[in-house]
């Protein structure tokens, strides 16, 4: 009883004094005594006279009795000091004015960011929710409660049939120890969970849902052919049907927020070799308007410490990428993690992702079958001697290449799932089978290096293996360039430095590249992108100093393998490439470039599914997965079967390494690392403001809140208290029955 008065009164106990409206009733009934009838004459004759007049002062005396109970009642009511609010409306409504309330919190890893008090966003957003519901429970206790997470809405964190004191307090006790998750906010997903709960629910005749998020940019931008971005448009189909329906944006966001994070990391080479320099990239990014200098960040391969990376500056709002040249001594299974160091990781307001790691599965060699098409006893005429010595060259220090060497009359009997990449240099022409099997070896991801010479049969390469635009190679031979007598070489004119094959020729080495004499070349037809449906556009990364700009160096895809063209020969009948510095390491980097990557993911974002290939014919479809917290988290077994032949995990929602535990077909134990990332776009913090969430929301009207606090205070100052308007209508009541039983006694005595 007191708590439905509560939702109109200020004092419900108070309220009591209401019963006060039946005194003058006991006064009356009291007062009435009985006395002993005496038979006069003279009263017979007045009885006999009020007798006409007792209805009419019936009537006068039940209306004076009302107006004193009234006076009463009133009076009573004032003490009590009674208000009219929104949720009291409901409350006299009945369930007409019960509202369905949804609070959606945002917990994406982004709520972690610490600010100047010393808690997090997310600290901050629990404690709006708490006020949210605490403001909802004293206005309107009738109302419902679901409170979900946007790390999984259609799992209610709490349901609530009433805003009732003891179910109230089940909300607080749902947000004790919740902590922000590691993935990233999915707000179209949230929003339609929300949508649906909506929906879902008995038939209301008011919705009130509550988004409580830091609102980052990123998340919160509309595109120019969207009327409402995805965030918010599966409430805005939700609010076009029902206009009772009402959303309010909370932001919590920090004030200017500011952070470091390790955006990417990735190798720069398909396959990483034992004891062999093997190229990471890391991407630093500065999601501040101030400069960093200085910057350090730790590496570590397994529990090995590697020597500090230092980058000089990264700019306001920057993206700097550093390589790592990292070498891992033993193959098998690794990680490489890098980490924020020194000051800046202890200033830095968000942690999670100031760490990334990638996996490695290191191999002992990358195998590369070198077809030779001219053989020759002269090891300088040779056509492959000199390309074999370059990539495995004689002496202690590794290159990491196992080269095997064949002829194209050999090529029928290749096991090519043995090689990571295959080398045609100067190759008249191969048979049909082998044709076969070198399409479906780069078709699955091997790696090809093609390089012409006067051997090789145009018709055939154009007919066969350029195949009007279907086959592996990208580009249509064209016959052969050759510097005419006293006329000056080709040389290198210009190449794209950027690309991993030709990075290292930058600056003063790119003048060494220049001094690379060719006196004859094949010219190739690049063909128009339309025409290659089974090819990604092929990209030219070289091209001669001729004034055609000849294409020198060409790259395209098939399948999921690489193939690269370079149209000269690699021995010295066509250039001197190999007497010049640049031939070893340009080639070391295009045969790791090209070579097959390796089947296992190296890593993953955080939140999206583990996958891991299976070989039947290598592994037992059985495997166990450890996640970063074993042995704390227990193993996770799983099977790998059907069509696809992989195993699959979809629940890897914590950063860090995760470990499948195999077992190959002979019985052996094996091992693949797949590290889990923060998703890179989470770490921009900036939010969209209420500038920026108005036209995110497009026509859909929201309510904007940043200041909770106030935003609740608002409930109870909407609480209009009408005490004087009882007192002065009490007042206006006793004077009303004071003159009304003035003039009844005043005609009851005329």
């Amino acid at each position: 009883m007191l708590t439905w008065l509560s939702t109109f009164l200020l004092n419900p106990a108070l309220a009591a004094g209401t019963a006060a409206v039946a005194s003058p009733i006991l006064i009356h009934i009291l007062s009435k005594r009985r006395f002993r009838r005496v038979e006069w004459a003279a009263m017979e004759f007045l009885l006999e006279a009020h007798r006409h007049n007792r209805r009419r002062v019936r009537i006068e005396q039940l209306i004076l009795l009302a107006l004193r109970c009234l006076a009463m009642l009133l009076i009573a009511l004032m003490v009590a000091r009674p208000f009219l609010s929104a949720g009291t409306v409901g409350s006299l409504l009945g369930s007409l004015g019960r509202t369905e309330r949804i609070i959606l919190l945002d917990d994406s890893f982004s709520m972690g960011c610490r600010v100047g008090d010393g808690q997090t966003v997310f600290s901050h957003a629990t404690a709006a929710v708490k006020q949210i519901a605490h403001a909802a429970a004293n206005d309107s206790p009738a109302d419902t409660l679901t409170l979900v997470l946007a790390s999984r809405p259609r799992q209610a964190l709490c349901a609530l049939p009433s805003l009732a004191p003891e179910n109230a307090r089940r909300v607080e006790d749902a947000l004790e120890g919740i902590v922000p998750s590691q993935v990233a906010a999915r707000f179209s997903d949230a929003a339609q969970a929300v949508a649906q709960l909506v929906r879902a629910a008995p038939s209301q005749a008011n919705t009130a849902i509550y988004i409580v998020s830091d609102f980052q940019r990123v998340d919160w931008t509309k595109t120019a052919d969207q009327p409402t971005c995805p965030a918010l448009a599966p409430l805005a189909d939700l609010i076009a049907k029902n206009k009772a329906c009402r959303v309010t944006l909370v932001d919590v966001s920090a004030d200017a927020p500011k952070n470091l994070a390790l955006t990417d990391l990735a190798a720069m080479q398909p396959q990483v070799a034992a004891g062999v320099p093997a190229r990471f990239e890391v991407a630093v990014s500065n999601f501040s308007s101030t400069a960093v200098e200085q910057l350090e960040l730790t590496a570590s391969i397994a529990e090995q410490t590697l020597p500090p990376v230092i980058i000089p500056r990264i700019g306001p709002n920057q993206t700097v990428r550093e390589p790592i040249d990292v070498t891992i001594p033993v193959e098998g299974p690794n990680q490489l993690r890098l980490q924020l160091a020194g000051a800046a990781a202890s200033s830095d307001q968000l942690a999670l992702d100031n760490t990334r790691s990638i996996g490695a599965h290191v191999v002992s060699a990358i195998h590369a079958l070198i077809v030779n098409g001219e053989p020759g006893s002269d090891p300088l005429r040779d056509e492959t001697y000199l390309l074999r010595t370059a990539l495995r060259p004689a002496g202690r220090a590794a290159s990491g290449f196992d080269i095997t060497t064949t002829t194209e009359h050999e090529l029928d009997g290749v096991e090519w799932n043995r090689y990571q990449l295959a080398i045609l240099a100067n190759v008249n022409r191969i048979g049909a089978g082998a044709r076969q099997a070198l399409e479906s070896f780069v078709r699955a991801g091997g790696g090809l290096i093609v390089f012409t010479g006067d051997q090789i049969d145009a018709e055939f390469y154009n007919r066969e293996l350029f195949a009007e635009g279907r086959g592996l190679l990208p580009v249509m031979i064209r016959d052969s360039v050759v510097a005419a007598p006293g006329q000056q070489p080709f040389h290198p004119g210009d190449w794209d430095a950027n690309h991993p094959i030709l990075r290292s020729f930058a600056g003063p080495l790119a003048e060494l590249l220049r001094t690379v004499r060719v006196l004859e070349f094949t010219a190739v037809e690049i063909p128009a992108p339309t025409t290659q449906p089974a090819t990604a556009g092929p990209q030219v990364l070289a091209r001669y100093d001729n004034p055609e700009h000849s294409p020198a160096i060409v790259i395209g895809s098939f399948g999921r393998g690489t193939v690269l063209v370079i149209t000269t020969s690699a021995d010295q009948e066509w250039n001197d490439w190999a007497a010049n510095f640049s031939y070893v390491p340009m080639l070391l980097e295009a045969a790791s470039s090209v070579s097959r990557a390796q089947s296992a993911p190296t890593h993953v974002t955080v939140g999206n599914p583990l996958v891991l290939p299976c070989d039947p014919s290598e592994f037992k479809p059985a495997a166990r997965l450890r996640s970063p917290n074993y042995p704390v988290d227990p193993e996770i077994t799983l099977i790998a079967d059907g069509p696809s032949a992989a195993w699959s995990y979809d629940g890897a929602a914590q950063c860090g390494v995760w470990s499948f535990e195999l077992m190959t077909a002979a019985g052996d134990p094996a091992r693949t690392l797949i590290a889990v990332n923060p998703d890179s776009r989470e770490s921009d913090l900036a939010p969209a403001g209420r500038s920026g969430l108005e036209a995110a929301a497009g026509e859909l009207k929201c309510d904007y809140v940043r200041d909770v606090s106030a935003f609740t205070a608002d409930a109870s100052a909407t609480r209009q208290e009408f005490w004087w308007s009882l007192l002065l209508l009490a007042v206006t009541v006793l004077m009303i029955e004071h003159g009304l039983a003035w003039h009844f006694g005043r005609r009851a005595v005329a």
